[in-house]
């Protein structure tokens, strides 16, 4: 795959990713404000997750998904061939748990 349209499909899976995430939010009847406080003392800005121009660190998506409930897994692969850059490439898995085990 050319590495410009792996970075266009990478984006397109975060995207993707992060609706999920918010339809599992919606779908459990929280709120953002009930969100940031199932997940605890932090008061951090979930909102970012869900605002798809914005560009969220994988900390807080992590705690986002926990707090409603996904198992976020992230696993790192190397690209046969790996592009010009030698970048690494991730590939995204979630698995959905009601008790946050797989």
């Amino acid at each position: 795959m050319d590495p410009d349209d792996h970075v266009e499909w990478l984006l397109l899976e975060d995207i993707k990713f992060r609706v999920t995430l918010k339809q599992k939010r919606l779908e459990s009847g929280l709120t953002l404000e009930g969100l940031a406080r199932a997940a605890g003392p932090l008061r951090l800005p979930f909102e970012m997750v869900e605002d798809l121009s914005a560009d969220p660190p994988l900390s807080l998506i992590r705690r986002y998904a926990a707090a409603v409930g996904v198992h976020y897994l992230h696993r790192v692969a190397i690209m046969d061939p790996p592009p010009d850059n030698d970048a690494v490439i991730p590939d995204i898995q979630v698995t959905v748990t009601k008790d946050g085990n797989q």
